[in-house]
């Protein structure tokens, strides 16, 4: 197929009339163009296939192995990939994204082609994000007053605070939904589900049942009744 085209080209070169020269000289350019064949060099990477064929080397050497047979050079950007590492590799005419594809594969190293440049690199992994937020609120008596000194505990995770002067708790929580403890002696225990919120308001505690008494007056003198 390829030799009918060349004597199609050379026939219309030689039997072409002189107002059509220039249209001479384009079958001539292209037919020269036809002879000379591409390096595998030159080809994008996508389209180059080479062997690469290692058995328990270092990374580097197959690195070597691909530079050798291509126009292409590695660049290490990070010093956190080990050209040591020992690898194996049996790869018969595959491209190379193929052969890379295969010898880091079970890894998490990346690659980036730039023009004849492949750099070879492990991402640097992003601080994760942390969930925690700051939950707030007030403890008082039954009488308004500030709770000085009550405990807050979250039950998840064991962490507490306690109130300040003003009965104010300041707690950092990372969880989506817990519950916090609240106590404080001679007072009930209470509870409170924290969801989403981040100002859990006003919270009131009620005297414990166990700590109140009742005041009997007899005629010689004060007697305290436990209820």
């Amino acid at each position: 197929m390829k030799n009918n085209l060349y004597r199609r080209m050379i026939y219309l070169f030689y039997h072409s009339k002189a107002d059509f020269v220039s249209i001479r000289w384009s079958f001539l350019i292209v037919f020269i163009l036809f002879q000379i064949p591409v390096s595998a060099s030159e080809l994008p990477l996508q389209d180059i296939k080479i062997s690469i064929q290692h058995k328990n080397v270092a990374l580097g050497t197959v690195f070597n192995d691909i530079e050798s047979k291509t126009s292409y050079s590695f660049l290490v950007r990070n010093n956190d990939v080990n050209l040591k590492q020992i690898v194996s590799i049996d790869a018969k005419n595959k491209t190379v994204r193929e052969i890379l594809a295969m010898l880091f594969a079970g890894t998490d190293l990346k690659y980036e082609v730039e023009n004849k440049r492949i750099t070879v690199y492990r991402p640097i992994k992003k601080a994760q994000k942390s969930d925690k937020r700051k939950v707030t609120g007030r403890i008082i008596d039954e009488t308004g007053s500030p709770v000085i000194g009550a405990s807050v505990q979250n039950k998840k995770s064991g962490m507490g605070s306690i109130t300040d002067l003003d009965g104010i708790f300041s707690l950092d929580i990372s969880e989506n939904s817990t519950i916090l403890s609240i106590s404080y002696l001679g007072y009930e225990n209470k509870e409170i589900q924290v969801k989403e919120q981040s100002d859990l308001g006003i919270i009131k505690l009620a005297p414990s049942s166990m700590a109140l008494e009742e005041v009997v007056v007899v005629g010689y003198g004060v007697q305290k009744k436990k209820v």
